[in-house]
């Protein structure tokens, strides 16, 4: 008799997981923005990607930061400036936004893959790249594997090389097997990205003045999580150091122009710029007044101009 209690109680509480999993995806489906611009898909080995392509001139490719709740949505104050000198391509990384988030491991490597198989399929030709957070990581493993495939690299508040370097313990290694768990795991990995962390990030973490930031922006960060059940595999990924790669190894043979740029109170910039400039000298840095982690969002007039003035 007890056993049988038991089993029904299990049987309940898996099945309210399951419908409170479903009901914060449904629900943030109906938050996420669509695109002003013509939305396209490029159909990868690995699951179909969403992307834009707008205006005329020097492809310029943007990819976005790489967080469970980053999209391309990141650049929305900047594209109407570039496209009209440059064929803009804004992509949702796989795992992000509006693109397919399959269940697997997210490596830095399958990212890598990804943008050097959309410059050869949808560019089709060499490009200056944007970069933003720990997604220039793979700007610059892409320019190691794959030679004269970007121009120019722009790096916007990059991760620490320190940051870069951290390795998968077992520990990692146990916790991304739990959060691959069907329903429980999905149900924690939500736990952890509840609006109000999105809420925090903005306020603390993203923006220097925590009243420019919008109900929209945060909305657009936490739709982009939960408009997919599966998102919680990028997530794990992120969180257990899957995505991490030594850059020292690309900044070595690279010779790309380079140029960092950082919001002027983003934690440790400096300090980041410096660990950066020990590998590759050359590189050029600017700093961007009144922004924090994100100046395309913060600070866009700005953040345009500085990147314009590299670009010629």
């Amino acid at each position: 008799m007890k056993k049988s209690k038991l089993l029904s109680l299990t049987s309940l509480t898996i099945a309210g997981l399951y419908l409170h999993n479903k009901y914060i995806s449904s629900k943030a489906k109906a938050l996420f923005p669509s695109s002003h611009y013509c939305e396209l898909y490029y159909k990868w080995k690995y699951g179909d990607i969403y992307y834009t392509k707008s205006g005329n001139g020097s492809p310029l490719l943007f990819i976005h930061d790489l967080t469970a709740g980053s999209s391309s949505f990141e650049w929305q104050n900047l594209i109407s400036e570039f496209e009209k000198d440059h064929t803009v391509y804004l992509i949702d990384l796989i795992g992000c936004g509006h693109s397919e988030k399959p269940c697997f491991k997210y490596t830095n490597f399958l990212f890598v893959q990804l943008i050097s198989d959309f410059v050869s399929d949808i560019i089709k030709e060499k490009c200056d790249i944007i970069s933003s957070g720990t997604s220039s990581s793979i700007a610059l493993m892409t320019a190691h594997y794959k030679e004269n495939i970007f121009d120019k690299i722009i790096m916007i508040n990059p991760s620490s090389i320190t940051y870069e370097k951290q390795t998968i313990s077992k520990e990692n290694y146990y916790k991304n097997k739990f959060y691959n768990l069907p329903i429980i795991g999905t149900f924690y990995a939500n736990r952890q990205n509840k609006r109000e962390d999105y809420e925090n990030l903005f306020y603390h973490s993203y923006f220097n003045n925590p009243y420019k930031t919008s109900t929209g922006y945060i909305d657009a960060y936490y739709s982009s999580y939960h408009n997919n059940e599966t998102s919680k595999s990028l997530f794990s990924s992120i969180q257990n150091n899957y995505t991490h790669a030594d850059v020292t190894i690309s900044l070595k043979q690279l010779d790309n122009p380079v140029f960092i740029i950082g919001g002027e109170n983003e934690a440790n910039i400096l300090e980041t710029v410096n660990e950066y400039k020990k590998f590759y000298p050359d590189i050029e840095f600017l700093s961007i007044t009144n922004s924090k982690h994100l100046p395309q969002l913060e600070n866009p007039e700005e953040l345009t101009n500085a990147i314009k003035n590299f670009l010629k």
